[in-house]
């Protein structure tokens, strides 16, 4: 078993501490304010607030960590719920470049706070699903049943010559 970090890159890590930064100025603002807007007593701002701290926090508790490659199984690690692919699902693997990747838009995910993970889609791959931390080192997975699955490795040659 080998584990391979997976470090996020300057934009998601700026992206990160902005989000966090806002959510805690909002929590913050909440016991500054005079009037607020309310439903049932509740004011808008402390719905929001709680609605951001929410996302962050979970957004924290599924990033990715590191990426986990073992005999019979890819393990794509978090915090919460690790994601894994079996080997047997596989049917290839490889190393993809940045202009392979030019195009991409997200679909349905996230787009930089603590990774850029969910769904994305482009002209050459079609829909996938991220796993990744930074937008380089990408290693493009496509299972069996035609799913296809992007992780970005600090080493990508190594994380594939580990699969062996």
């Amino acid at each position: 078993m080998k584990i391979f970090k997976a470090s996020i890159d300057n934009f998601s890590a700026f992206a990160s501490l902005f989000v966090i930064g806002l959510s805690v100025s909002l929590f913050l603002g909440l016991f500054n304010s005079g009037n607020q807007l309310s439903i049932i007593g509740i004011s808008i701002g402390t719905i929001l607030n709680f609605f951001v701290l929410l996302l962050v926090l979970t957004f924290f508790l599924l990033r990715t960590t590191s990426y986990t490659v073992s005999e019979s199984a890819i393990i794509i690690n978090s915090l919460l719920l690790p994601y894994i692919i079996n080997r047997n699902e596989i049917a290839s693997i490889a190393i993809v470049s940045k202009a392979d990747m030019s195009g991409v838009y997200r679909t349905f995910g996230n787009g930089g706070l603590f990774g850029y993970t969910g769904y994305y889609r482009n002209a050459k791959f079609g829909t996938m699903r991220w796993f990744a931390t930074q937008r380089k080192n990408y290693v493009l997975i496509e299972k069996t049943d035609g799913k296809k699955i992007v992780i970005t490795p600090d080493e990508p040659e190594n994380f594939i010559n580990a699969l062996g």
